[in-house]
């Protein structure tokens, strides 16, 4: 089993597991140095995720996760939320920081265009950005690359 099946299988187990806990999942990772395996999952929430409800969802997903044949029997799980600086992964952030200022990477026909700007609106299709001069509009099939601005 190849390494995208491995996530996509782990995807399958741990998203209901972290939705039944109020969360939606952002993202995996899963590494190995070859002797233990590390399993991250990286969680929020639309109020933003407390280390108590990331210690429900480890202590969860350890069960769901007994009989995972591909992880080392030693394998250590780490449950987060994404971080400051993280990229945006999922739609259901992008609602999450209207408001905030954003970098974006965007695809236009065939090259990439690069803004930054106050998200203003985060609807089912595109995301609205006011970038100081106009409102740039993106659908998110178009987005290579979106992060929060981190304000100093």
């Amino acid at each position: 089993m190849n390494k995208s099946d491995k996530l996509e299988q782990l995807r399958q187990m741990v998203e209901p597991v972290v939705a039944e806990k109020g969360a939606y999942l952002v993202d995996l990772a899963l590494r190995s140095d070859g002797k233990r395996d590390l399993l991250q999952i990286f969680c929020e929430t639309d109020t933003g995720i407390t280390i108590d409800k990331c210690a429900e969802i480890s202590r969860n997903v350890q069960q769901v996760l007994t009989d995972v044949s591909f992880l080392s029997e030693n394998y250590r799980l780490e449950v987060s939320s994404p971080g400051v600086g993280s990229a945006i992964k999922v739609k259901r952030q992008y609602k999450r920081n209207t408001g905030q200022v954003l970098e974006i990477r965007y695809r236009i026909g065939d090259s990439v265009q690069n803004t930054e700007g106050t998200l203003v609106v985060a609807d089912e299709d595109e995301i609205g950005i006011d970038d100081g001069k106009q409102l740039v509009k993106i659908r998110y099939d178009d987005i290579v690359q979106a992060k929060v601005k981190i304000r100093w």
